[in-house]
């Protein structure tokens, strides 16, 4: 009997260590396609590229290198330092407490919960966020690159295909619109809000801006700059 009793303690604590190790991660694979090509695990997770993009976001950057000093250090406290390229390590000093009552699934709800300092904004593809990340980085990486071979690269399209000069412009365009998408998940998780691709899209799902938000729901060109592809 007493025998029984151990063992089934010792199961008890076997299941109970197995979901402390998920639950140490919170990297409950996305049901569906993997974000990308042979991804790993902890990068199935919306928390995963929360704190890509946050990376991206170059005030928060500064405030990092100042030790939390700047107009960012209230998020600063609870996010700490994400210039590392560790998510791993900064999930379970950090990511797992800040999003622990969110469970394990990292899927919250369809909307803004107003009880969480910060929850997941709807139902986030990841591989849409895989994509809109790997076009901010191309372009920003390569400034002189026309955007449609950009696209293309971004979305594996077209490798080795005659892109004719209608596609091109159709690209393009396609192009400005997701990097401007991008560029606003970047500053939005900044505000402790992600993702984000429009304060439109914000607005429409909790109402949560302050009344000094722009009445216009388009997404501003962030590429005033001209390009080699204009």
């Amino acid at each position: 009997m007493v025998f029984r009793q151990q063992n089934s303690s010792s199961n008890t604590d076997i299941r109970h260590a197995r979901m402390e190790s998920r639950r140490e991660l919170h990297l409950e694979t996305t049901r569906g396609s993997l974000p990308f090509a042979e991804a790993k695990s902890w990068q199935c997770s919306v928390y995963y590229f929360w704190w890509r993009f946050l990376r991206e976001h170059q005030g928060y950057r500064d405030c990092c290198e100042k030790g939390g000093e700047g107009a960012y250090a209230d998020l600063y406290r609870d996010f700490g330092d994400i210039r590392g390229n560790d998510f791993r390590s900064w999930w379970k000093n950090i990511g797992r407490h800040l999003f622990s009552e969110q469970g394990i699934s990292g899927s919250v709800s369809s909307g803004v919960q107003g009880d969480r300092k910060y929850s997941v904004v709807g139902k986030p593809s990841l591989t849409l966020l895989h994509k809109r990340h790997r076009l901010l980085i191309l372009v920003r990486k390569f400034p002189e690159t026309p955007l449609w071979k950009l696209f293309d690269i971004s979305e594996d399209l077209n490798r080795g295909r005659t892109v004719f000069s209608i596609e091109r412009n159709q690209k393009t365009l396609i192009a400005r619109r997701y990097y401007a998408e991008a560029q606003s998940i970047v500053d939005f998780a900044a505000r402790g809000f992600f993702p984000v691709r429009s304060t439109c899209q914000l607005r429409r799902i909790a109402g949560v801006l302050s009344s000094t938000t722009p009445q216009s729901c388009r997404v501003s060109d962030p590429l005033k700059v001209k390009r080699a592809d204009e």
